[in-house]
């Protein structure tokens, strides 16, 4: 089996024309660090949550995976029914939202954020490129540039995960990747992770 992250910044050529969020939910207040943490919001989750396009970024063009800097995973309703049948099982948020544009009117009502609960421990920090606290590997992660992952830990692997060391990254498995990819998203880029 082979295993992705999903790059949540979408094609980076195209910011200026495709929709990329800079902004977080409205109505989850300080609650809104969960969602880029794996941990659930959907006793807080208002009912009427939105998010407004901002300035700095002025694509309008809607596309299936929605590109963001709030580490959150946002696909359109064709891609979460794909998420959410390959996912059975799996503790998963599926949380909507209204996209507005940047002045506040409606630009869309079909897109959700997709929020993995918890997280899943396979990344092999001897094969990773991993910064730490003090460049101590006993200490805090700060950031991961390159990631694998150990293959005997794969076997138990959720279709769709996060990992302790990063877990506003998202992982896919080859099967949902798969499924995925037979709507022809726009937007969706992929990363393949060393498994060894």
């Amino acid at each position: 089996m082979r295993y992705f992250m999903i790059e949540r910044l979408g094609d980076q050529r195209k910011f200026d024309e495709y929709v990329v969020v800079t902004k977080d939910p409205s109505g989850l207040k300080l609650k809104t660090f969960y969602l880029s943490r794996g941990r659930r919001v959907g006793e807080f989750y208002p009912d009427d949550a939105t998010i407004q396009l901002q300035d700095d970024c002025p694509g309008l063009v809607l596309t299936s995976f929605l590109a963001n800097t709030q580490g959150l995973l946002i696909f359109d309703t064709r891609c979460k029914e794909v998420v959410e049948e390959a996912c059975r099982g799996q503790e998963i948020e599926y949380l909507p939202f209204t996209l507005l544009d940047h002045g506040g009117d409606l630009l869309s009502k079909d897109y959700w954020i997709v929020n993995p609960i918890g997280t899943f421990d396979c990344v092999d920090r001897s094969r990773s490129d991993i910064s730490y606290l003090d460049d101590d590997p006993s200490k805090d992660v700060l950031s991961v540039r390159t990631f694998a992952f150990k293959k005997e830990r794969m076997a138990d692997a959720p279709h769709l995960f996060r990992v302790p060391e990063q877990r506003n990254c998202y992982f896919m498995d080859e099967t949902l990747g798969r499924a995925l990819v037979r709507l022809e998203p726009t937007n969706l880029f992929i990363t393949e992770i060393d498994v060894t």
